[in-house]
């Protein structure tokens, strides 16, 4: 009897240990997971880019990998190059500027559709070598000046030279490939280049004092975008979901202890955290749909239009490439856009 007796009573501590676990889990945030299973993401990410911290935030804290969300990772140098290969199906989400996604859109890539802005950032910095004669941004003209093509970087810089009284036809632009500018700049082949994080970083240590620079905006107003395809949502909705809310809770981190997600961003790339705390200074990371990111699309189609880079003479309804479900089913209040 006594022997029976203390067999139940190690059978209810077990079982009571077991609840108080269960109940400690469910409580715990990070803790377990609101998702059925696991599912499966290829993703085009930009290595060691600013604009992305949430996305490395994220993904070293393991809020993917806690709901059961596998990402395998495709690394581009900008992304511009990442939508192609979304387009064609190698991956199923891409990250990429406004303005890239407005070019692709313009290549009759009718099947492209925006989840969310993760960041508004000023992206671009401006260049140039003091010892080929630059010391102001009047002294570009005559310039050689390397830019990616269908990048942020050539709207930035239309805007640029725009915005300092110096016609397109006044400079010579070299397109070259975001990761080959360094190289183009210790060559002495250009004079001046629209550049980002980490090839700006390279060019600082390796230029030095030869180096001026001047961000293109004082503001931030570049959107960076989470953007899939008609057929990978019909495919991924459920990873598209649980992509966001990692990328939601990244946020809160980034907005609540910025100094560990600092951290955390510089444990995922090769960035210090000295490098990442200036870039934040300029960064506003927020998962949204916001009504200025189809005006700010728009603007960017007709400086294309105007400047003869598409053979599409009207603007296209951005909110037709918008698609806001899988926003809303993270957090509703985040979609702001409107008909």
């Amino acid at each position: 009897m006594n022997g029976a007796w203390r067999r139940t009573r190690i059978v209810l501590a077990v079982l009571l240990v077991a609840a108080l676990a269960l109940g400690l889990s469910l409580a715990l945030p990070g803790c377990g997971s609101k998702y059925q299973g696991t599912a499966s993401l290829r993703a085009g990410v930009e290595k060691d880019l600013n604009e992305l911290s949430p996305y490395y935030v994220a993904r070293g804290q393991g809020y993917f990998t806690s709901d059961g969300l596998k990402i395998d990772q495709s690394f581009y140098t900008a992304g511009a190059l990442a939508i192609p290969d979304l387009v064609a199906g190698k991956v199923d989400v891409a990250f990429a500027s406004d303005y890239a996604t407005v070019s692709k859109i313009f290549n009759n890539n009718n099947k492209l559709r925006v989840l969310a802005s993760v960041s508004l950032t000023n992206i671009n910095t401006f260049v140039g070598l003091r010892n080929h004669g630059i010391s102001k941004p009047a002294d570009l003209r005559g310039k050689t000046i390397a830019v990616s093509r269908g990048t942020a970087g050539e709207y930035g810089l239309g805007r640029f030279l725009a915005n300092n009284d110096i016609p397109l036809s006044q400079v010579q632009i070299i397109n070259t490939a975001p990761d080959q500018v360094p190289a183009a700049l210790a060559s002495g082949r250009i004079d001046a280049a629209v550049t980002w994080t980490p090839f700006l970083f390279e060019i600082e240590k390796q230029q030095g004092s030869n180096l001026i620079e001047w961000p293109e905006t004082s503001v931030p107003d570049w959107y960076f975008l989470a953007v899939s395809t008609t057929d990978a949502i019909a495919r991924k909705r459920d990873a598209l979901v649980r992509l966001l809310d990692g990328l939601n809770r990244a946020e809160a981190l980034i907005n609540g202890s910025p100094a560990k997600a600092k951290a955390t961003v510089a444990g995922q790339t090769t960035l210090p955290v000295s490098y990442i705390s200036t870039k934040w200074k300029t960064s506003i990371f927020r998962l949204a749909l916001p009504q200025e990111l189809v005006t700010a699309m728009e603007q960017e189609a007709r400086w294309e239009i105007d400047n003869g880079l598409t053979q599409t003479t009207a603007v296209p309804d951005y909110l037709d490439y918008m698609d806001a479900s899988i926003l809303k089913a993270v957090d509703p209040a985040a979609v702001e856009i409107y008909r």
